[in-house]
């Protein structure tokens, strides 16, 4: 999460979206969490583990990333099969 938030930081100034730990409330609309608690956010949920969160199924949308490695796709295929 501390790598994520950083990044985001570092990112061009005029493209900032203004996010922050789950823990602490943030006033921006993209929250880091990590951990078996998504809080009352249920929209989007970006997840960027190899398995499915348990709280998973709280949010309207779920988006992952892909990459060419196998083990990543093998991972994404079997997340695919979950929430379909």
């Amino acid at each position: 999460r501390d790598d994520l938030d950083a990044r985001l930081w570092a990112f061009k100034g005029e493209s900032f979206v203004p996010h922050g730990p789950a823990d602490s409330e943030p006033d921006g609309l993209i929250v880091l969490g990590l951990g078996e608690d998504c809080g009352q956010h249920q929209d989007l949920l970006v997840n960027l583990d190899l398995k499915v969160p348990v709280f998973a199924n709280k949010f309207a949308r779920v988006a992952e990333i892909v990459v060419e490695d196998p083990t990543i796709r093998a991972a994404a295929r079997e997340s695919f099969r979950f929430y379909r």
